[in-house]
């Protein structure tokens, strides 16, 4: 077997993928990275709310009451957004595209009133979609309900080009999006998993944490980890308020799917910690970084039974 690890890279969805093979040899590794590259590309295309053509732009045309019939990959990210939307309190919010926009474009410290907001809220709220599995279909209960997949969207990609390299019979990889959604398959050569650090967030200073992972998904979210000038480098709309609000510097999760990690850690910058406690509790396959400004400085809070079974 290889020793050799192999790095692949291209650039979809706003940020660049990198896929990582361990134990195959370069010529296999290179065909099976480029089949996943290439699922990545194509979901790329299905789930962007600005290609005319992806079924997220289709059910923006919808108006209410309509059903549009949607393939897996749209189906799959509504229902993993819809149960962590119920799960969080509303932290998650896909239909939250018209806040993102307005926001955007007004800058988060205008002065706005509730009035204005409340025109908006109009066609915003999960609760005003339905899915129907046995149809693989979506109901709308507003007229053009825009959805953003943006907060899960790269880590169910990743997923994808995970199950992709596994139906090459990779026994090992290492797959991300931007860094900030990944999934680790597998152990590289001589490791117990794959080494992912978190990034301190003052410069020259050691890694947060060292995580040692293995058939597990990690995302991250937060200014920490945002592209310099990108609209989530600053600020976040609070599906719940409708207004930007002041979340925590970043949070990261651990969960056995890159793409539920990437939902959760968005919606854990806006959760308290006493939240996030209680909600890994429950559901003990989630562990959490979490990031917070307080007046002695930083405090980092390790949530849940991964870093449980580490002390």
């Amino acid at each position: 077997m290889s020793q050799a690890v192999h790095r692949y890279e291209e650039r979809a969805m706003g940020s660049l993928f990198e896929v990582r093979i361990a134990g195959m040899d370069e010529l296999t590794a290179r065909g099976a990275a480029q089949a996943a590259f290439e699922v990545l590309h194509r979901l790329d295309r299905e789930l962007s709310r600005f290609d005319p053509t992806s079924a997220v732009s289709r059910i923006a045309r919808l108006s209410a009451g309509d059903s549009l019939r949607l393939g897996p990959a749209a189906f799959e990210c509504l229902e993993l957004a819809l149960e962590v939307f119920q799960e969080t309190g509303g932290a998650l919010d896909v239909t939250i595209a018209p806040l993102l926009d307005f926001w955007r474009q007004v800058g988060p410290d205008a002065k706005v009133e509730d009035v204005t907001l409340a025109g908006l809220y109009e066609r915003v709220g999960s609760e005003l979609l339905r899915l129907d599995r046995a149809s693989r279909s979506v109901q709308v209960f507003a007229d053009h309900v825009q959805i953003d997949l943006g907060a899960l969207g790269k880590g169910y990609a990743v997923d994808q080009m995970i199950e992709r390299l596994m139906a090459w019979d990779a026994p090992a990889a290492l797959v991300h999006g931007g860094t900030s959604s990944m999934y680790a398959l597998g152990a590289p050569p001589g490791w117990d998993g794959w080494p992912i650090e978190l990034r301190h967030p003052e410069e020259g200073r050691p890694p947060l944490e060292v995580l040692i992972l293995t058939n597990q998904g990690c995302s991250g979210s937060g200014a920490l980890l945002a592209e310099p000038g990108s609209p989530s480098d600053c600020h976040v709309v609070d599906p719940r308020t409708g207004r930007p609000a002041r979340q925590r510097p970043a949070s990261w999760v651990l969960a056995p799917t890159a793409g539920r990690s990437d939902a959760l850690s968005t919606a854990f910058l806006l959760l308290t910690v006493e939240e996030v406690e209680t909600y890994c509790q429950v559901r003990p396959e989630i562990s959490a970084v979490l990031v917070d400004n307080e007046p002695g400085g930083l405090a980092v809070h390790r949530i849940g039974k991964y870093f449980a079974r580490k002390d």
